[in-house]
């Protein structure tokens, strides 16, 4: 394909170069026939997906949506597949999930299709960055040096871009010589389609020509006939006289890598497995990522995004130590440990150990499965002395100082101790399964700030905080407020247990008028001198304290006021049962 003119989308899923070049002009300029293509194509993609035709994507449909738009840098080997980028299920739907809230910035839990084009747009932008246009020409075709490392690349692993590459020109050698269009091979098709292939090593030298295998067409055909035969006889399908597509692979995959043990005496010989993801790689040339390095499963920044996400992770990492999770895990308990190695010996002293511990602790803590410092001690003294015992109980070779195996042993058997405590079940928030969980949810919440229902409300509430602070500047003004509230307000008015806005205000004057009031009011308390913007600190407190008064229509036992922080009365914590 040629560098020169308009590159067409079809072109783009021809070849490698195309593709490269499709991306280079689309990103180039917006006013390119290649932006247009590309955003149609987004488009499409779109509306495939969007089977209640309501211009609108939610998250069931999304990983489809996903799918057909990162199909076809996927085909190049430009991005890893779903297979090779997610360890597991879950840890796919976690990503997914968090990708869903980055598209969905109007946080309404359907995507429109401006929001979807928008954020793939910028993400194509981001990635066309790392495309060389050096590396868009095929080495396959290029020089003797170049085929020789793209055919030793490609018979490593079967996850990186050339093998990605070598299955589709094999699989155009499969096409041209199915001339009766059957999707099928038979012993004369299979001779040329064997003489098709191999013209690309003959070019450079690493195979001889036909003529010089075989004395006559006559023993060409006969031994490559008992080729055909030897593959079609381990058909599982009971044809004998003809090869599907997955055969010819196969046969080929392996005959190449056989030979490539000529170009590099390292290699085995042997096709590797379809899921060996030892020596997997994506990406172009000065842009390669071996897969090794990106975590395929639930990360940390994952499991602080919601409960149900720091139960999975928690319990894939305990599962099993050939987890990703485990690697994650064992990746963050390292952060902590170096975080607090202040004199960098790779050791970690009492005088720092207290803080490592509570960096670790941090997450369980979040979502209220373990107790905060100030929950768990009485006193600086009792702080102390516990934490003293458990340095002993780490630093089991008695040194006084802790190397990381230590830390690491006695973390990961006090997390799968804990891990085993942690119900599934129990995941996903109570916030929005059902009217009476939501009941229950508010109730335990308006009764103690001490418990794990007022430690996910309270991350609710900054996540409704965070969509209604669109400049990043950390206040809210006025007209934020409003949208604020009306986040805030969605999750009662699901279950019925608070009216919608359309019941409460006459018209949309009269509502900016009473939110008006209300922020004024709550911005008046302000102790910070500016009267026109309110804090995190200052929302949550008025937002707590409005939802412990209306929950008392729940439980009429309840105080209606909002519990004092230091009140460990009813303080819990654990996976729902206290």
């Amino acid at each position: 394909m040629s560098s020169f003119g308009n590159v067409s989308l079809e072109h783009a899923k021809d070849d490698r170069a195309s593709f490269v070049h499709f991306i280079k002009k689309a990103v180039a300029d917006q006013e390119s026939p290649e932006f247009v293509e590309l955003r149609r194509f987004l488009m499409e993609c779109f509306v495939e997906v969007d089977r209640d035709f309501d211009g609108l994507v939610g998250r069931e449909d999304f990983d489809s949506l996903v799918e057909k738009a990162g199909s076809l840098p996927r085909k190049w080997g430009f991005a890893p597949t779903a297979d090779e980028m997610f360890a597991n299920k879950e840890a796919r739907a976690t990503w997914r999930d968090q990708a869903f809230k980055e598209v969905n910035k109007s946080n309404t839990g359907k995507i429109p299709i401006d929001e979807w084009l928008n954020w793939c747009l910028e993400h194509v932008v981001l990635k066309a960055q790392f495309l060389d246009a050096a590396f868009a020409q095929s080495k396959k075709d290029t020089n003797a040096e170049d085929f020789k490392a793209w055919v030793v690349s490609a018979a490593r692993t079967r996850h990186c871009p050339e093998y990605k590459e070598l299955y589709h020109f094999l699989r155009d050698c499969f096409m041209k010589a199915d001339k009766s269009n059957v999707g099928l091979i038979g012993p004369a098709e299979f001779d040329e389609m064997v003489e098709l292939a191999g013209a690309a090593p003959r070019k450079f030298g690493f195979a001889p020509p036909a003529s010089e295998t075989y004395a006559s067409d006559a023993e060409r055909i006969k031994a490559r006939t008992k080729m055909f035969n030897d593959i079609a006889a381990k058909s599982i399908r009971g044809m004998k006289d003809k090869l599907p597509f997955n055969a010819w692979l196969e046969w080929a995959y392996a005959h190449i890598c056989d030979k490539a043990t000529r170009l590099d005496g390292s290699l085995s010989g042997k096709a590797p497995a379809v899921d060996d993801l030892s020596e997997a790689t994506f990406g172009s040339a000065k842009h390669r990522t071996k897969l090794s390095s990106v975590m395929r499963g639930i990360t940390v920044a994952h499991a602080t995004e919601n409960r149900a996400t720091f139960v999975k992770f928690i319990k894939k990492a305990t599962a099993s130590k050939e987890s990703a999770e485990y690697q994650e895990l064992r990746h963050y308990l390292m952060d902590c440990f170096v975080e607090c190695d202040t004199d960098f010996d790779g050791l970690i002293k009492p005088d720092t150990f207290d803080d490592m511990v509570e960096r670790a602790g941090s997450l369980p803590r979040k979502w209220g499965f373990a107790p905060t410092t100030a929950e768990m001690f009485s006193s600086p003294d009792q702080q102390t002395a516990y934490r003293q015992k458990i340095f002993k109980e780490v630093n089991v070779s008695g040194t006084g100082a802790i190397p990381f195996d230590e830390w690491m042993n006695w973390s990961y058997s006090h997390i799968c101790k804990k891990g085993q405590e942690l119900a599934v079940e129990y995941a996903e928030t109570k916030m929005t399964t059902s009217g009476e969980d939501f009941k229950t949810f508010i109730v335990n919440a308006s009764q103690s700030r001490h418990c794990p229902e007022f430690k996910e409300l309270y991350h609710f509430l900054k996540r409704c905080f965070d969509t209604a602070d669109r400049k990043s500047v950390g206040l809210i003004t006025a007209l934020e407020f409003d949208e604020m509230v009306e986040l805030a307000g969605a999750a009662p008015r699901k279950f019925g247990f608070a009216p919608p806005t359309a019941q409460t205000y006459a018209n949309d004057e009269a509502r900016v008028k009473a939110r008006t009031k209300m922020f004024g009011d709550i911005a008046a308390k302000n102790r910070r001198g500016f009267k026109d913007k309110i804090a995190f600190n200052a929302w949550l407190e008025w937002a707590y304290a409005h939802i412990c008064e209306k929950a008392t229509k729940l439980n009429p036992s309840l105080s209606g006021k909002a519990p004092a922080i230091g009140d460990l009365s009813k303080a819990s914590y654990g996976a729902g049962k206290k």
